[in-house]
C-alpha cells in the first residue's frame, strides 16, 4: 500500500537510481526556462509590431489573417 510513496519517489528520481542523472523535476524546470525565453523573444517582437499597426490603423487585414493562419 505504498503506491503513492513509490510514485513520488519515481517522479523525483525520474525512474533511475543512478547519481548524476537528471530528475523529472530538473528537466521540467529546464523546459520551463526554455519556454520562458521563447515567450520573451516573441513578446519583444510582436508587441512593438502590434502597437505600430494599431497606431497606424493599417495592415489590420494582413495581421488578422496571419493570426488566423497561426491559430490553424
Amino acid at each position: 500500500m505504498h503506491t503513492l510513496a513509490d510514485a513520488i519517489r519515481f517522479i523525483l528520481r525520474d525512474g533511475v537510481n543512478q547519481p548524476g542523472e537528471p530528475t523529472l523535476v530538473s528537466l521540467t524546470l529546464r523546459q520551463l526556462a526554455v519556454c520562458g525565453v521563447a515567450m520573451a523573444i516573441a513578446i519583444a517582437i510582436a508587441l512593438p509590431v502590434g502597437v505600430g499597426l494599431g497606431h497606424l490603423r493599417r495592415g489590420s487585414f494582413a495581421a488578422i489573417n496571419l493570426a488566423n493562419i497561426g491559430r490553424a
